[in-house]
């Protein structure tokens, strides 16, 4: 587990995320049998530099510290949840003069962002093939902070997906619930991909 989170501090730095795998330094590893998980704390080293979140100039001092336990759910220790604590210190930038929390490599910089990435990737896996109240239960979270996870990579992904390739557009209608809750699926055919997905099922979806 310390591995994984050093490993994310190594090789070229994104913006806003520590430089070097030095910054990170382990504190303690807690398994509770009781609470039936394990809780991994890191700290930042002292006197260690960040790239400033807001322009990405390096080696930024620390100033002070944000949240002295910020927590992320990460991948299961076999059967048991696991948790990754860590300080998330501010920079107090000095190219453009802005105070700053540093952005952690192995999650998303969003305020109720609760989950690593590889516990995001596990998640869009799931939800690929099982409906998401059936994942909440898998993985013990509640539903409205994994459809969070879903709604950014899919809102992500219409965002930057190049629709000027397509000549042709298919449609489908479907039931999405039982009852009278229809759907119209928008899909290229030709490179077999779906590009919208709409409620209703009327000529009305078409204006929007």
């Amino acid at each position: 587990m310390f591995s994984y989170v050093c490993s994310k501090f190594k090789g070229r730095p994104t913006r806003g995320t520590a430089s070097h795998s030095g910054a990170v330094v382990y504190h303690r590893v807690n398994f509770s049998l009781e609470a039936k998980q394990l809780d991994v704390y890191v700290k930042f080293r002292k006197r260690a530099l960040f790239p400033c979140s807001n322009c990405g100039a390096p080696d930024q001092p620390v100033r002070d510290i944000a949240n002295h336990d910020r927590t992320w759910r990460h991948l299961n220790f076999f059967e048991y949840p696991s948790y990754i604590h860590a300080e998330l210190p501010r920079t107090n930038c000095g190219k453009c003069n802005t105070i700053t929390r540093v952005n952690v490599p192995w999650a998303l910089n969003k305020p109720k962002h609760y989950f690593t990435l590889h516990f995001d990737a596990l998640i869009i896996a799931l939800a690929k093939d099982m409906p998401m109240n059936a994942v909440s239960r898998f993985v013990g979270e509640h539903d409205t902070r994994l459809w969070r996870i879903l709604h950014h990579y899919v809102d992500n992904a219409i965002a930057a997906q190049d629709l000027s390739y397509v000549t042709k557009i298919n449609t489908d209608e479907t039931s999405a619930k039982r009852g009278h809750n229809y759907i119209t699926i928008f899909i290229d055919p030709e490179q077999k991909n779906v590009i919208c997905v709409t409620k209703g099922k009327n000529s009305r979806i078409w204006d929007e």
